[in-house]
């Protein structure tokens, strides 16, 4: 599920628990769990026994707000009504330690930390994937992406976007030669050399160096265009919703003094830097000086790229994370 802020977690919760086709307001939803929860625990009292249930909640570190409310809430439930359990996956390794004292103190944690996938372990996943796909990826093209996801950042996500990457260029190289009335010499499967230019176009493109060496102040703006163009059919933003929202994600990212999100002039200097850069292009309507801003780089890049920038990836909002494909990770 994609979140607009961390307090839609009640209204998500309350309607997957109950089955309720509406979903109501975060305090509402709040006060329905409350009263679910304290019937289940009457059911146990009266001798009943009510099926156990076990909440599963992904990237948890993505509900940290300035007080807390959300996790303590989540930890709270478990320890005053029985037949409750709650599992947590955080990225963030230090999690519990980050908690305020509050929410510390209804948190009754195992940790069980995953290793990062290895050579092996990358191979198995993508061939289970493109197993449907017989005969369009050579076995050692498959291999050689897992050595070279391995060696850098073992993340699955990388390893089938290289993928996809070499099979479209595979497909265009096919559609040329076809063209060219030479469909007979062209090699039809994905080889070595398409993961070796996807993986290169991956990584090493200048769009992709920018993005990695961008400050956090960069990224925190540029995962705020992504976050709003995600919220709305528009391909454009203003340049004053880039300032809202961009408050909006830092006063709902845990440790955030050491970064201020810039004022509208600050932020009008660092849009022209980026689109020097080439990652956006601004515009100015005539007569109303409204900044149109949009992005020349798809959002998704911009997240893959920025949740291993640190400490940029902390801005990262529930509605703009990655897909919660196979990854290492942190249960709690």
């Amino acid at each position: 599920m994609k979140l607009g802020n961390p307090y839609d977690v009640y209204s998500e919760l309350e309607a997957s628990i109950t089955g309720s086709a509406h979903r109501f307001p975060a305090v509402q939803a709040k006060n329905k769990l409350e009263v679910f929860f304290a019937a289940q625990t009457g059911k146990l009292k009266a001798g009943a026994t009510p099926k156990p249930l076990v909440i599963f909640v992904d990237e948890l570190d993505c509900l940290m707000t300035p007080n807390q409310t959300v996790l303590h809430d989540l930890f709270d439930w478990p320890v005053r009504h029985r037949g409750l359990a709650i599992i947590g996956v955080s990225n963030t390794i230090d999690l519990p330690e980050l908690l305020t004292t509050r929410a510390q103190s209804r948190l009754q944690h195992n940790r069980i930390p995953f290793r990062a996938y290895d050579r092996e372990k990358i191979e198995k996943i993508v061939f289970s994937r493109v197993n449907e796909c017989d005969g369009v990826f050579d076995s050692d093209a498959i291999r050689m992406n897992a050595r070279k996801v391995a060696s850098k950042s073992s993340d699955i996500r990388q390893a089938l976007q290289i993928c996809c990457r070499a099979a479209e260029r595979r497909q265009r190289i096919i559609t040329d030669l076809i063209d060219s009335g030479k469909s007979s010499e062209g090699k039809l499967s994905v080889a070595i050399e398409d993961i070796n230019r996807a993986y290169a176009e991956l990584t090493e493109s200048p769009i992709v160096k920018v993005l990695q060496r961008a400050s956090p102040i960069e990224a925190l703006i540029l995962i705020s265009i992504g976050s709003l163009l995600r919220k709305t059919t528009y391909e454009v933003v203003t340049l004053d919703s880039v300032v809202s929202q961009m408050k909006f994600i830092h006063n709902h990212t845990h440790n955030n003094t050491r970064y201020i999100p810039p004022n509208f002039s600050e932020c009008l200097d660092i849009c022209e830097r980026l689109r020097i850069f080439g990652l956006v292009d601004m515009k100015v309507l005539p007569g109303d000086r409204v900044y149109i801003l949009q992005l020349r780089v798809p959002d998704g890049e911009i997240a893959r790229y920025l949740a291993h920038h640190d400490p940029a990836k902390r801005f990262l909002p529930v509605e703009f994370t990655l897909p919660s494909q196979e990854r290492g990770g942190r249960a709690t």
